[in-house]
């Protein structure tokens, strides 16, 4: 570097070793200082006598530091900072004019003593500025003194813009790494299998010694991958060394790197200084593994012992960390599949707890503090409990007409929903064959008839007796059909509607003696029968009270009342039901036998929450009753 002053050297010399620095400089420090030397020189050509300078530069860390100093790196040049903070705020390029002290170095009249500052400034932010001191013999030589800084400045900014844009390129080279990386990690099916996945990719890509990856476990971190290592034993001295290590960045909830880099902030490195001691390695970079509820691990590179080691970690650590924000929620969630039930439960409930507790998360704490507030009304507030089950409406009575004798269908005036009377025909049998009887029994009937006179006729009692006695079996033979003729016709039994039979399909069929072909319910006698679940049956009474609402007529729900609870059940639907029996409070004109609906029966108060949760916890109780021994 060039650390002699102006006066040291000549012109020319100092010229061509200025250039020759400026042209070849690789850190942004030598081609600030090349550039300033550069600047004061040719200030001093405008008529101006440089006195002192500085180029000031914005740090990764967003600071501002000095990066060159003229005439030496040991000037004082602290009266400039406020010059260049100036011209960092106002993003332009200004001149403060200051009083000429008299130990000046030119007394003559008309001098001008200024602090010029001109920022680099790249996508309208100040990256850096460069002031500087300088004489000028009058104005006119400060305005070419202030051109001259102007055009030189645009070596600044163009070195910013290259500095920019390489920064760009690193993070985009960054951003697709990691994004590799996280493809990678999602592949794996288990969270084993995918920090190993991801402990053996970094190893090759990072030329480390090795990578090792731990998940933090109720405060502590536990050991769970090694790159290009199958197997490890837990207890060894050398993996404890290792969990302590990455526990010291947990700890400190950063970064931790040995040897530490220039911009790195402090931080307790004692457990990496002692691994890196042990093991004969160069350095040690330890990154967080981020998830969603904060920390949940960290990863460790170990370079081996080189020159370039600590410039290796510095490199380093801006992919590590961008991989382990990428891949840290991934690795979560296979984590959680992981678990059991149990560590899942609290998992969840110390995520609540922190939500809870921590600042913010206003709208959960609020959802939170209702819900506590519902489960306090519903634990102390009553409301009506109501058995619920479904419904029909039968008749009080119904009748049935059945096949008086076997036969065929001959006729079949009415069908099911039709409205009838008392003796009108609902079918009739055909009647063929009885008739033929009849003619039959009526001749035998003559016939007997005819020899019982003859008997008398001849004064022989005892054919007397027997023409008598075949003449009374015909006449009752005559009779009975007589009898099956008057009830061929099948005529209803009472005054109502048909609910059931239809044989008008059925014409010329035969039927049994006693099958029922129709049944008739009154109009003015209805019951509602409930089917209520075995569950609820316990909860019924005689005479309680109720409602009925019918799937046809659901506007108007109908009164009742509980008569007769059956105590024999039925299978229906895959459910035990009872049979219940009740009566409705008034005749309605248009309920008809068969409607269907939703009945509710009026138990009494319960705990709004019992009344919600009773079926789940019977249903608990009944199978802890079966599995428990």
């Amino acid at each position: 570097m060039l650390t002699e002053s102006v006066a040291e050297r000549s012109g020319p010399e100092l010229s061509s070793a200025a250039w020759a620095q400026f042209a070849s400089a690789q850190e942004l420090g030598a081609f600030c200082e090349a550039w300033l030397r550069l600047q004061c020189m040719a200030l001093k050509t405008a008529g101006c006598e440089p006195v002192s300078g500085v180029v000031v530069w914005q740090a990764p860390s967003g600071g501002y530091g000095p990066v060159a100093v003229w005439p030496t790196p040991r000037s004082e040049v602290s009266h400039l900072g406020a010059t260049a903070r100036k011209a960092l705020g106002e993003r332009r390029g200004l001149c403060e004019r200051r009083p000429l002290a008299s130990t000046s170095t030119s007394g003559a009249a008309g001098m001008v003593l200024a602090e010029a500052a001109y920022p680099a400034v790249v996508d309208g932010q100040a990256v850096g500025v460069a002031v500087i001191e300088l004489e000028a013999i009058s104005d006119a030589a400060l305005q070419r003194a202030l051109q001259q800084l102007h055009w030189g400045a645009g070596w600044l900014e163009s070195r910013a813009r290259a500095l920019a844009a390489q920064a760009s390129q690193g993070r985009s080279s960054r951003s697709a790494q990691a994004l590799d990386l996280l493809a990678v990690v999602g592949e794996q099916g288990s969270a084993l299998e995918a920090a190993m996945a991801l402990v053996n990719d970094l190893a090759s890509r990072l030329s480390a010694t090795r990578v090792l990856l731990g998940f933090e476990r109720r405060g502590h971190l536990r050991m769970e991958a090694i790159s290009h290592v199958a197997w490890f034993d837990r207890r060894s001295q050398e993996i404890a060394r290792a969990e302590n290590l990455m526990e010291e960045a947990l700890d400190q909830g950063a970064t931790v790197t040995t040897p530490a880099p220039a911009d790195q902030a402090f931080r307790v490195t004692v457990a990496h200084d002692e691994q890196r001691v042990a093991a004969g390695l160069g350095a040690i970079a330890t990154v967080l593994l981020v998830g969603r509820r904060g920390a949940i691990g960290a990863i460790s590179v170990e370079w081996p012992q080189s020159s370039d080691a600590a410039g290796l970690a510095a490199d380093a650590v801006p992919l590590l960390e961008t991989a382990a924000l990428l891949c840290g929620p991934s690795l979560e969630d296979k984590l959680a599949r992981r678990q059991w039930l149990a560590g899942r439960l609290r998992d969840g409930v110390r995520g609540v707890a922190q939500r809870l507790g921590g600042r913010g998360n206003a709208s959960f704490k609020l959802g939170a503090l209702a819900a506590v507030v519902a489960a306090v009304v519903l634990a102390i507030a009553d409301m009506d409990y109501r058995v619920t089950a479904k419904s029909v409406i039968e008749g009080v009575v119904q009748r049935a007409a059945v096949a008086p004798f076997r036969g065929f269908v001959a006729s079949a005036p009415v069908r099911a929903g039709a409205q009838v009377r008392r003796g009108d025909v609902l079918a009739t049998l055909d009647d063929r064959d009885l008739r033929l009887e009849l003619a039959r029994y009526r001749s035998e009937a003559d016939q007997a008839e005819q020899k019982y006179h003859d008997a008398n006729a001849r004064r022989d009692r005892p054919a007397a007796a027997q023409a008598s006695a075949q003449q009374r079996q015909a006449q009752a033979q005559l009779d009975l059909v007589e009898e099956k003729l008057v009830r061929a016709r099948i005529t209803a039994p009472v005054d109502g509607l048909v609910v059931s039979g239809d044989l008008t399909q059925l014409l010329g069929s035969p039927v049994e003696q006693g099958q029922t072909l129709f049944e008739v319910a009154p109009l003015d006698a209805y019951r509602v029968i409930l089917r209520v679940d075995e569950r609820d049956i316990g909860e019924l009474r005689q005479g309680q009270r109720g409602h009925l609402v019918l799937t046809g007529l659901s506007k108007e729900p109908l009164p009742f009342s509980v008569r007769t609870i059956t105590p024999v059940a039925e299978q229906r639907d895959g459910a035990n039901l009872f049979r219940v029996e009740a009566e409705l409070d008034r005749a309605v004109a248009y309920l008809r036998p068969g409607m269907e609906g939703v009945g509710k029966v009026e138990v009494g108060e319960r705990k709004v929450l019992w009344v919600w949760t009773h079926g789940l916890s019977d249903w608990v109780r009944l199978a802890l009753w079966r599995w428990l021994p």
